[in-house]
């Protein structure tokens, strides 16, 4: 979900929900900025949210953050799943020379710790990886079971890639850890308005039972060189097409 300032996020939530239906799972981007719960006063209503957050690893290793995570999580709810992810896509941003594997994996083991210590099972320390190559890069940067609670992952439609395989090798991965799946974000761009309906419904069926949520990214990007607009709220059968995944 994305919003248009000086629109809040509950008004773009309200706007999107009216063409794609209310959502069962709000994704929501800390990036750099303060951890605040609720986010965005309360938009969220109570509904479960997948979050993430980006802080320096090198200064989550000196423990510069431990303060503020700390009182992040211990305002989560209790009632409701949080899934809660450090760093996500950390993998291309090691690619993009950001920081470290090693730095940003010994933070997440941090942020893991820190999950635990707070005594909250409804968090669930959740590591966010791009689809790319994604069992090879498990290998890299899974920091070890007691330390994910899900493995999550970013899937888009680039070109004409088949939904198996978008995400026959994630099911796979996910169950040689022995971890539940969630998609964290999906998206796609290209075709007319029924070629896209179709193939969301497709995914929503395909997904179904075999991932702990599927997010939609409802984001224009296209003025960014080599992206795309993954927008559907504004295309009638496609929009159509999610809403009807998130009322069966």
């Amino acid at each position: 979900m994305s919003n248009y300032p000086p629109e809040t996020y509950a008004a773009a939530l309200a706007r999107q929900s009216a063409t794609m239906g209310t959502p069962e799972v709000i994704r929501y981007f800390y990036g750099s900025s303060p951890l605040r719960w609720p986010p965005s006063s309360g938009f969220t209503g109570t509904k479960p949210v997948v979050v993430s957050f980006n802080r320096p690893p090198v200064s989550v290793n000196k423990g510069l953050h431990d303060a503020e995570i700390r009182a992040f999580l211990a305002a989560m709810p209790r009632d409701r799943i949080t899934w809660v992810s450090y760093e996500h896509e950390m993998d291309a941003k090691v690619k993009k020379g950001h920081y470290a594997a090693a730095d940003v994996r010994a933070a997440y083991v941090r942020f893991a710790n820190l999950v635990t210590a707070s005594g909250n099972p409804m968090i669930k320390k959740t590591l966010i990886l791009t689809g790319w190559d994604y069992r090879n890069r498990m290998l890299t940067y899974y920091p070890g079971a007691a330390y994910v609670d899900t493995l999550a992952v970013d899937k888009y439609r680039w070109g004409t890639e088949t939904i198996p395989y978008l995400f026959d090798e994630a099911f796979s991965v996910a169950a040689a850890y022995g971890k539940p799946l969630g998609v964290a974000e999906f998206g796609v761009w290209s075709g007319t308005d029924a070629e896209r309906a179709a193939y969301l419904d497709a995914a929503a069926r395909y997904t179904a039972g075999k991932v702990q949520f599927l997010t939609y990214f409802n984001v224009n990007k296209a003025h960014i060189a080599g992206d795309h607009n993954w927008e559907i709220w504004r295309l009638p059968l496609s929009s159509t097409a999610w809403k009807n995944a998130t009322l069966r």
